[in-house]
Order: C-alpha cells, then sequence, then structure tokens
C-alpha cells in the first residue's frame, strides 16, 4: 500500500471545520491496538465534538504524550488498514484505553493525516481549540526511561511525576 493509498484508507476526508478523533476500541491491554478515524464537527460555541456521521456529540480526551524514539515500531490497525506508530504512543494508548467501552481520543500524530502538508499546517493552528474542548488533556511520559537518569534532581522529579500520576491516571 502506497503512502496516498494508505492516507486514503485510513483518513476520511475532513472540511475545514472539522477534526478527526480516534475512535479508541475497548480491549484488554496485552490485545493489539484497534481503532477508527472518524471527522468531527469542532464548533467553538458548543462542548466537545459532533461526530459528523452520526450528528452525535462526544466527549473525548486530548493525548500529549512524550516522543521518545522516533523509530516506528508498533502498529494500531485502523479500519482496513494500519499506521506505523512509535513504542511511546503504543504505550500511551494502551494505558488509555478501556476494557469494556471504546474512547474517543485526539493525538495529533494520527487524527492529523501526516502525509498531508497543508492539512498538518491547518490542523495545527486548531490545536489550541482542540486541547480546549477536550474533557481531559492526558499527557503520558515514559517513566521507565526517566528512572534510568544520571543526575538525583531529574531522578527525584521523575518519581514524583510517577506517583502523581499514578493516583491521578484514570481507571480502565
Amino acid at each position: 500500500m502506497t503512502s496516498s493509498s494508505r492516507a486514503v484508507a485510513v483518513h476520511p476526508p475532513i472540511r475545514e471545520w472539522q477534526i478527526r478523533i480516534l475512535r479508541l476500541h475497548a480491549g484488554s491491554k496485552d490485545k493489539d491496538l484497534s481503532g477508527e478515524l472518524v471527522a468531527a464537527d469542532l464548533f467553538v460555541d458548543q462542548e466537545g465534538v459532533v461526530l459528523h456521521n452520526r450528528q452525535e456529540r462526544v466527549g473525548f480526551h486530548a493525548l500529549s504524550y512524550a516522543w521518545g524514539t522516533s523509530n516506528l515500531t508498533d502498529v494500531i490497525y485502523i479500519g482496513h488498514g494500519k499506521i506505523l506508530i512509535t513504542r511511546g504512543l503504543r504505550h500511551a494508548l494502551q494505558a488509555l484505553r478501556s476494557a469494556n467501552e471504546d474512547r474517543y481520543v485526539w493525538v495529533d500524530t494520527l487524527c492529523i493525516n501526516q502525509d498531508d502538508d497543508a492539512e498538518k499546517s491547518a490542523q495545527a493552528q486548531r490545536m489550541f481549540s482542540i486541547y480546549m474542548k477536550a474533557d481531559r488533556t492526558m499527557v503520558f511520559l515514559a517513566i521507565a526511561h526517566l528512572r534510568g537518569l544520571k543526575d538525583s534532581t531529574d531522578s527525584t522529579c521523575a518519581e514524583t511525576i510517577h506517583r502523581t500520576t499514578a493516583c491521578a491516571w484514570p481507571k480502565a
């Protein structure tokens, strides 16, 4: 599958007032990640987003994660296609995924067609609105990597973040 055919198969077309959000399928943490990208209307004067095809208002999580290495070694299955993702994004999505119900998530690297420079530019201008509309903005740090830091101040900071987020992370 070429890069452009992957984009058509995985990224549904959107209009200038829309974004894509990932409907992350429910599943256990050890199962493959899967979902679908759906077009959603992003209106300034309304909470959340409206799924365009169903005209249903839904809340969503905006995910920001530590990129770590840029190696695309993992996969998320989207519809009939797949997208290669970093190990850090896989860990973040696995942590966010519910065992019992699908969740709506916005994450830039999946929801914005990375093969379309014009779309990347237009969607980047909407990021503030996207984060403001989200029910919750989740920040995922690869704590395991931070624990290996040599500097004791950084290590103490990483442990504090780990303890704080362990209490605040939503249960699946």
